[in-house]
This record gives structure tokens, sequence and C-alpha cells, in this order.
């Protein structure tokens, strides 16, 4: 009886220093956090779904911190995963709330992104589930805007030029009449 109560306490403990290890890791910054200010951040769990790998990761403490350009999915190193994931606003291509998918208080949000060439999702249960959908719909599109608008900033030089060359042009031929024009009343042709 006594050695099944030391065998359970050591088991307890292995497992109880492996959930600390794990629980303290995901509060490591990335290194792009460093010195910069949160607009949001939660502590949740989640599911990933990677398909470079075509691994699927059920990651129990993850924290997820909003940047003005970015967000982290910060966790421990669990097989096939890293433990931070960075992505850019422009590489998440949308988010949804499956509010059918509620435990403990928290909600099932979908991130679907692309890296890499590589379109994953991810699964978070979080409490502030409305707050981070909010957040992370008007910095994607944002993201989208800035894009957009690079893209017209590349269209309007292009019409830029075409103008100037289409003036040059009228130029020219404006001088070779004015110049024959020149020629034929030095002939009197008129």
């Amino acid at each position: 009886m006594n050695t099944i109560f030391v065998e359970m306490l050591i088991a307890f403990t292995v497992v109880f220093i492996v959930y600390f290890i794990a629980f303290k890791e995901k509060d490591i910054l990335h290194k792009r956090e460093i010195g910069r200010a949160t607009l949001y951040t939660e502590n949740c769990s989640g599911n990933f779904y990677q398909k470079k790998v075509w691994s699927r990761a059920r990651i129990p403490f993850i924290r997820l911190a909003i940047y003005d350009d970015f967000l982290v999915l910060s966790f421990s190193k669990w097989p096939l995963t890293e433990g931070k994931i960075v992505l850019e606003f422009a590489e998440i291509e949308k988010v949804e709330v499956n509010m059918a998918k509620q435990s403990l208080g928290r909600t099932a949000v979908y991130l679907f992104y692309h890296q890499g060439g590589v379109s994953d999702y991810l699964q978070l249960w979080l409490k502030g589930y409305a707050r981070v959908k909010e957040i992370i719909e008007s910095k994607i599109n944002k993201a989208r805007e800035k894009i957009d608008s690079e893209q017209v900033n590349i269209i309007e030089p292009t019409k830029q030029i075409a103008l100037l060359l289409a003036i040059m042009l009228f130029s020219l031929i404006m001088i070779v009449i004015i110049y024959y024009l020149s020629r034929a009343r030095h002939y009197h042709y008129f």
C-alpha cells in the first residue's frame, strides 16, 4: 500500500513538472515581441492543423498576443511544432467563430492562414472571442487595403508614363508638321 502511494506521488510530481514547464514556456517572448505593447493577450488552448508536416497537435497552454502589425501564438515545444507562430495580418485569410463549439466558458475560434505557400488553420478556445475576431478582422482589412493601395501606386506611375509618352508623341508630330509647312512655304507650295 505504501509503495503504490509513493509511485502515484512520483507520477503526479512528474506530470505536474511537465505541465508547469509547458505553462511557463509559453510566456517566453518571441524576438519581435520584445519592447512592443500588445493590443490583446489571452491564455488559451487550441488545435493546430499543419499540412506541411501533416500533423494535428492539441496544445493545452497557448498565449495569444495581438500586436499592431502581427500576432503571436506562443506555446511549449511539442513534437512537430516550433513553439511560436508569428502571423502577419496579410497572411491571415479569415477568422471564424463557431458558437456551436463551447467548452468551459470558451468558444472555438478558427484562424485560416497561409505561410510559405502552405495554407493551414488552427482552432483556439477563447473567452474573449468577440474582441479577438473584431481586432483581427479590422487588421486583416487594413492589410488588404494597404496591399490594394500599393497596387494602385504601381498602376498610377504607369498611367503617368503613358500620358507623358502621348504628349511627347503629339509634340513630335507637331514638330514634323510645322517643319514640313515651313518648307512648303519656302518652296511656295502654298
